[in-house]
């Protein structure tokens, strides 16, 4: 076979396969509804830890700020221990700020938005004259 041929047949055996790249499977209402618990659950917990850390952050920043300016002398006499625990409680503490606050911010606005969207996917049963059956209603 020549390459020409080679090439061809690869080309047609490609063009002639169904591409699904991209494309979502079908999804029922329960497990959409899992999906949605599951993501509730978990920027749920971010949200947690985002203000456990901007709480216990800010208390390191103050008691860190505060012990570093009761210790700063201009004659020191050796013992830097105080300005020097001071200096890390603050520097842990501006770490802990700097992560906690975008935490707590994302996972609280997550956490409401797949509320809402778990809140608004419902199943009801229409029995009207015009349409008779079961309908899956969700708002987007």
């Amino acid at each position: 076979m020549t390459r020409k041929t080679i090439i061809l047949c690869i080309l047609v055996a490609l063009i002639g396969q169904h591409a699904v790249a991209q494309q979502n499977p079908p999804q029922d209402s329960q497990s959409l509804k899992l999906d949605y618990v599951g993501k509730i659950e978990k920027y749920r917990k971010m949200r947690g830890a985002g203000a456990a850390l901007t709480v216990i952050g800010s208390i390191l920043t103050v008691a860190g700020t505060v012990t570093v300016m009761n210790n700063m002398d201009l004659f020191s006499d050796g013992d830097d221990s105080a300005y020097v625990t001071g200096a890390v409680c603050a520097l842990a503490g501006y770490g802990m700020l700097g992560a906690g606050i975008p935490l707590w911010i994302v996972g609280g606005v997550q956490h409401k938005k797949y509320s809402t969207k778990l809140q608004e996917l419902s199943i009801k049963i229409d029995a009207t004259s015009q349409s008779q059956g079961l309908t899956l209603r969700f708002r987007f």
